[in-house]
């Protein structure tokens, strides 16, 4: 089936299994490196968001507890020296002054905490768990999948009690401040001890308008991709068909002139499809060389042609005149023109003064 087509169907078709190919390949290329580029994008917001925040837990706990506990004592609950209460403060700020946080999420999930708010859900009481398995382990990163909202990026660091001052207001509810115990009650957030794992810091930030920026990039670049090789495959088209399809075509005519024996004179190179050979025969390729031989053996073929019809004609006139000189031949030999000739003698030697001609051939 592919012999049966001529030589621009396959040269498209080649085109085209050659895009498809590079589609193929290139797509897949692009479209795992947009996929990275995103994934790297939200991971970076991610981390800059929680070393925002962890900045701000340093600040409040090296700068701002210290000083509030000098200036009212350590028995006055006061919420701006918790370090926690402080990052989420910073947040709520952060969500309020910039759109970039408004769907970003800061959570210190906590198995028992102080504030209902921070209790862990199954996922977040999951990771606890493999902190708490795995003491060593200080980064966990991943996607969860979230109903109505897609994926979402996280970034969990553990939550451990690494201090004894944190069990001043976590390990019994009777040695807690006192106005903590009247804020949050004496059920929740006690009973924590020294180097526990009690939860973990969470930082989510949705990854489906990054990833549908993605999108929109791999279809802009793959339409980009497509325009551009549909503009080459045109020009390719009118290159191949003006220096190499139009020539073979007027060769293929003139072959086909040639076959029918209607070349006989050089008028006949004139007048036909062989005057078009000469804007061919200019090209400096492959296929003008090919048009200068088959020129070179038109023209030959002319004076062949040409050299043998005078000898025909030649030969013609020497048939006439051998066929003439053998008529005449059998009339002389002939019975009567030998009586006529035998009375024509005798006439004259009766009457020699009867002018009669002279013996001759006829």
């Amino acid at each position: 089936m592919l012999n049966q087509l001529r030589i621009g169907a396959k040269f498209n078709l080649l085109l085209v299994a050659v895009f498809l190919l590079g589609s193929i390949a290139g797509g897949f290329a692009l479209s795992k490196v947009l996929q990275e580029k995103s994934e790297a994008k939200v991971v970076s917001e991610a981390l800059v968001m929680l070393n925002t925040i962890n900045a701000q837990r340093i600040y409040t706990d090296q700068q701002v507890r210290p000083l509030l506990e000098n200036a009212f004592g350590t028995e006055q609950f006061i919420a701006e020296t918790v370090p926690s209460y402080g990052a989420r403060r910073v947040f709520e700020n952060l969500q309020r002054l910039g759109f970039e946080f408004k769907q970003k999420i800061y959570k210190e999930a906590v198995l028992d905490p102080t504030n209902p708010d921070d209790r862990a859900d199954e996922f977040e009481t999951e990771l606890t768990a493999r902190f708490a398995a795995d003491e060593s382990l200080e980064e966990i990163s991943g996607f969860r999948q979230v109903r109505n909202v897609g994926p979402i990026f996280y970034i969990a660091h553990p939550i451990r009690i690494r201090r004894e001052s944190c069990l001043a207001c976590h390990s019994t509810p009777d040695v807690a401040p006192r106005g903590m115990v009247e804020v949050y009650g004496p059920n929740n957030g006690f009973n924590w001890e020294l180097g526990s794992t009690i939860g973990a810091q969470m930082v989510y930030v949705p990854a489906q308008q990054i990833f549908s920026q993605a999108r929109q990039s791999f279809l802009v670049i793959m339409s980009i991709f497509l325009l551009v090789f549909a503009a080459a495959m045109l020009v390719l088209n009118r290159v191949l068909n003006s220096t190499v399809l139009r020539p073979v075509q007027i060769l293929a005519q003139a072959s086909q002139l040639m076959g029918a024996g209607k070349i006989k004179s050089e008028e006949d190179v004139e007048n036909m499809e062989f005057r078009r050979l000469s804007n061919v025969m200019k090209q400096e390729d492959e296929i003008g060389q090919l048009s200068r031989i088959f020129q070179t053996m038109i023209n030959k073929i002319v004076e062949r042609e040409q050299k043998l019809r005078q000898q025909i004609r030649q030969l013609t006139i020497e048939i006439d005149q051998s066929r003439k000189a053998k008529e005449v031949s059998e009339i002389v030999e002939s019975d009567f023109f030998k009586n006529l000739q035998h009375k024509a003698k005798s006439i004259r030697q009766r009457d020699p003064n009867l002018e009669t001609p002279e013996d001759e051939e006829i």
